[in-house]
């Protein structure tokens, strides 16, 4: 694997960004089938990435989740990036970011993963994922506007952000109930642009004169917003909420929420995104125990 696979700056990391379309960029394709035929050559072979190529792969792993992070809508390059980044051995973190990232496809579990994932806004490209989540949840309708409505607003301060270099500015005061990154990853310019991103202007302005709807996130009996996990505690790997009681584990010991998990599994039996989802968490935790938990 050569060191040209990482040589991208910000601005190389910019073309071709259309986070509407459900295309990957050209150069996030170019990446995958890269890293997909050094995979599969042999030469080395797949076992030296356990020894001095696996930082390079695990650092390119990191490259493709940013880039595929600018195509939320784009599920056969998620699909595909998942599935190279299991193989080429990338961090667990990354994986569970990508996963969410494919949750949201998911209407059974797409609510849940849409108040987990900003979370990993320090992996991934924040403003885009605070706008695919917070239209994920808008989407709810009324029971969803109030988080939809921290969510988007959310992205309109970080797409400026990211335009005016001042994410050193951003106030975290609303969100020191939630585990959600306070590092956010921005390109040189905002990726929220155009269309999507005045949609989201307008729709906050309309809310924020709505006085029936409040414009702070909901807590739970701990204090926390109920996606928040704790430091060393585990998330259900499909949603990323806290696990709950009763699981279902996987072979490397990650677990599940059994009644998120049956949700899915139930979706699944009719292929599409479900089944793909289940088949990366295969891939990346083991087949699930079932019969325990």
């Amino acid at each position: 694997m050569t060191h040209k696979m990482l040589n991208h700056n910000s601005v190389q990391r910019m073309e071709g960004i259309d986070i509407e379309s459900e295309e990957a960029p050209e150069v996030l394709s170019q990446v995958l089938e890269v890293l997909r035929q050094y995979l599969s050559s042999g030469e080395p072979g797949i076992d030296s990435l356990t020894g001095s190529d696996a930082p390079l792969a695990k650092a390119v792993c990191s490259e493709i989740l940013v880039r595929v992070s600018t195509a939320p809508k784009a599920f056969a390059a998620l699909k595909d990036a998942s599935g190279v980044m299991v193989i080429a051995g990338a961090e667990d973190r990354a994986l569970q970011a990508i996963t969410l990232l494919m949750a949201l496809h998911v209407p059974q579990i797409a609510g849940k993963a849409a108040r987990a994932l900003p979370r990993y806004t320090d992996i991934i490209v924040a403003d885009v994922a605070y706008y695919a989540c917070g239209m994920a949840v808008r989407a709810e309708g009324a029971s969803g506007a109030r988080e939809a409505f921290v969510l988007l607003n959310r992205c309109l301060d970080l797409a400026e952000a990211a335009d005016d270099d001042s994410a050193h500015l951003l106030d975290y005061t609303d969100f020191e109930c939630t585990d959600w990154s306070r590092t956010p990853l921005l390109l040189e310019s905002g990726c929220v642009r155009g269309g999507a991103l005045e949609d989201a202007r307008e729709w906050v302005l309309a809310v924020s004169m709505d006085q029936a709807v409040e414009q702070t996130l909901p807590v739970d009996g701990r204090g926390m917003y109920a996606s928040s996990v704790g430091d060393s505690e585990a998330c259900c790997v499909i949603t990323g909420y806290p696990l709950g009681s009763r699981l279902v584990t996987f072979t490397n010991g990650r677990c599940a929420n059994r009644e998120w998990w049956s949700r899915c599994a139930g979706a699944a039996r009719a292929g599409g995104a479900a089944a793909a989802l289940l088949r990366v968490l295969d891939a990346w935790c083991g087949p699930a125990d079932v019969h325990h938990g």
